[in-house]
């Protein structure tokens, strides 16, 4: 079966908040990954790089992608690339793809299969299925978090324990990470034995890797006897933060818009003489999930780490068309993100200091424990702490 991706083409760059990462040499070229496969047609290649989920199709013949690349690097580079320098699945087969080559998926069955479930149980009308027909169809099969089916899976996971099918998500204990475009999901902390939360995480990413939709059990909408179904896709987590995101869609994985770190910054999203409209924005959980990972699970300028607690506000706000670029976000508290927006306090963007909006306050008065912003990772991007000072100081203060 040939895949069409629509993978989004992952950051370029090493994501220190352990996330998907991409450290494939930039100098590898078609000609390199020709080389490799001559080696392999020559040599064979070890029964332990053998890959599980994907293959890369050439005259007819199938190659491991994550093999090749590997091999390819000793060509160009000297030395074969370990298979932990850089990661398999969607990353390798975005490079070999942009080289042309064609990709062959292993679990297309698997993925169609849940397909099938979906439509079963009413796709986009699936909003108060009964718990026993989600356990019949092996949608979900227990109290846990996280459902991974073993027996239709095992033979694709790398660790044989099989790939997550459902997440559960009650609303009890983070309501705020779930919006109409999709679930900001906590990784589980139950600290069951035989490491099974830890197996539930690595299960995760392989429903990621090999490109296959789960399911999001949340509360019946018209009675709490019965579960609301979403489809869903991995498409990025933190294991610093301990967070997957996911976002919803009924029949592919979305074709989300390519990010690097090096990309252009962009302060205002909406198009000239439009009005944004702010009561529903499509990517509010993108935006809370990418501004938590590039700034940390702390208020910037208090104390609080309470992930409940915490807002990824706009620098620019949306009403000013500030754009959903995790460089205009900063994760502050309840109290401070009213206060920021109602311009109480400002931060220069000289030095990050925090000022109040009168100087006869203190910043303790308005709960603020710090001099200066400090949030656990980086701040915003200096031309949006620009823009939002200008107008800090316009609003009154000295």
């Amino acid at each position: 079966m040939f895949i069409n991706f629509n993978w989004p083409k992952i950051r370029p760059f090493i994501q220190a908040s352990g996330g998907i990462t991409l450290r494939i040499p930039k100098n590898l070229n078609r000609e390199s990954i020709l080389q490799a496969i001559k080696e392999v047609d020559k040599d064979g290649f070890p029964p332990d790089r053998q890959s599980r989920k994907w293959d890369v199709l050439y005259e007819n013949n199938k190659y491991p992608p994550k093999y090749l690349i590997s091999l390819a690097n000793k060509f160009l580079n000297g030395v074969e690339l370990s298979p932990k320098k850089f990661s398999g699945g969607p990353e390798a087969n975005e490079f070999l793809k942009n080289l042309r080559f064609t990709i062959v998926s292993k679990t297309e069955k698997e993925k169609n299969r849940r397909l099938e479930l979906w439509k079963k149980i009413g796709g986009d009308e699936a909003t108060d299925v009964s718990p026993k027909v989600l356990r019949k169809f092996g949608i979900y099969g227990g109290f846990q978090g996280i459902w991974v089916d073993k027996v239709p899976t095992q033979k694709f996971s790398d660790s044989g324990k099989g790939i997550t099918v459902s997440f559960l998500h009650t609303g009890k204990h983070y309501p705020d990470d779930l919006s109409d475009d999709g679930l900001i999901y906590h990784y589980p902390k139950t600290n069951r034995k035989g490491q099974k939360d830890l197996n539930e995480i690595n299960a995760s990413k392989e429903a990621y890797e090999c490109g296959l939709p789960i399911f999001i059990i949340l509360p019946g909408k018209n009675s709490d006897k019965t579960r609301c179904v979403k489809l869903g896709w991995i498409i990025d987590w933190s294991d610093e933060e301990q967070l997957f995101l996911v976002s919803f869609s009924d029949n592919d994985l979305p074709n989300l818009k390519p990010k690097s770190k090096d990309d252009p910054f962009k302060l205002t999203d909406s198009k000239k003489g439009k009005k944004q409209i702010t009561t529903s924005r499509p990517n509010q959980t993108r935006f809370r999930f990418d501004v938590l990972k590039r700034s940390g699970s702390k208020c910037s300028v208090c104390d609080i780490k309470i992930k409940e607690l915490l807002f990824a506000a706009h620098v620019r706000d949306k009403k000013a068309d500030g754009s959903d670029d995790e460089r205009n976000g900063l994760i502050l508290c309840w109290n401070h993100h009213t206060a920021f927006d109602s311009y109480l306090f400002g931060i220069d963007p000289k030095n990050l200091k925090i000022i109040p909006q009168n100087n006869h306050v203190k910043l303790s008065s308005l709960g603020i424990t710090v001099n200066v912003l400090t949030p656990e990772k980086e701040p915003p991007h200096p031309k949006a702490l620009e823009w939002k000072w200008k107008k800090f100081k316009n609003s009154g203060s000295k």
